[in-house]
């Protein structure tokens, strides 16, 4: 199909995210996975592009894993992006197998030999920026919720 053709051609005026959600939306749609961003975010996120990569990465990377292993039933990835001053947020759902908790951890659902550091990853980015973050899984839909809030650098909005 033609470039563009099925997908916008940017979701955000941010490079860094829009190649990531370009990349995610092929992904999915080869996958059979529905997959929607609303996105609110200015070129400067507020903090280096490469934080802003490794949380947007690991949040898909793990969502697109999950709904790989959802048989039946639909699956999908919903993000909301917003940047509202100095709060950048970050929103995402998406549908998932049943899955364990360990003491409010998530174990990783991944191949023995991955660690599944993403999460703890992303928590701590969030306390650099006197943010935080929340994970959450609800068995009653068979969805996994994340959040992460980030208090960053408002210049050049």
């Amino acid at each position: 199909s033609v470039a563009g053709q099925n997908e916008p051609l940017g979701y955000t005026r941010n490079i860094v995210a829009d190649v990531l959600f370009r990349h995610y939306a092929r992904v999915a749609r080869d996958e059979q996975v529905d997959f929607s961003v609303r996105a609110e975010l200015g070129k400067d996120a507020g903090i280096p592009d490469a934080e802003l990569c490794a949380i947007l990465s690991n949040l898909l990377e793990n969502a697109m894993e999950a709904c790989i292993r959802v048989k039946s039933g639909r699956r999908f990835i919903s993000i909301t992006l917003r940047q509202e001053k100095a709060v950048l947020s970050i929103q995402m759902e998406n549908s998932t197998a049943p899955m364990q908790s360990d003491t409010g951890d998530f174990l990783s659902q991944k191949a023995p030999n991955r660690t599944g550091y993403g999460l703890r990853s992303i928590t701590a980015t969030a306390a650099r920026y006197d943010g935080e973050a929340f994970f959450e899984y609800d068995e009653s839909t068979g969805t996994f919720m994340s959040t992460v809030i980030l208090l960053v650098d408002s210049e050049g909005q």
